[in-house]
């Protein structure tokens, strides 16, 4: 003969494992389907790609990503001749072929539309 909290403990039990179980099914289709698709879904390294402000932070970390992953040609761009330099060699030395064009690019004052040179 059960007592109360027997009776109790599996009223709970049986009551988490009723409510739970939507969600347990749910994670279990939700990685089901992310196995799937993970395993399917291969997309090919772009061939040619260009990258502005490839001298340092987000676009140097990209040009050297993609170089790594297969890229063929990258058209690299910045301001900075010296670090768009460095980014070059680290991207032809995982075997990409580099265009890059670096230096300023400012308008000077007298170029811009609607000024007058003095």
């Amino acid at each position: 003969m059960y007592g109360f909290s027997e009776c109790f403990q599996g009223a709970v039990q049986l009551l988490l494992l009723t409510a739970l179980q939507p969600l347990y099914l749910l994670a279990l289709a939700v990685e089901w389907l992310s196995s799937i698709f993970t395993a399917r879904v291969k997309v090919p390294p772009p061939k040619v790609v260009l990258i502005t402000g490839a001298g340092s932070g987000l676009g140097r970390q990209f040009a050297i990503h993609y170089a790594k992953q297969g890229a063929t040609h990258l058209a690299l761009l910045d301001l900075s001749q010296k670090a768009l330099d460095e980014t070059v060699a680290s991207c032809a030395a995982a075997g990409a072929t580099c265009a890059y064009l670096g230096g300023t690019a400012r308008p000077t004052p007298t170029s811009r539309p609607g000024s007058t040179a003095t």
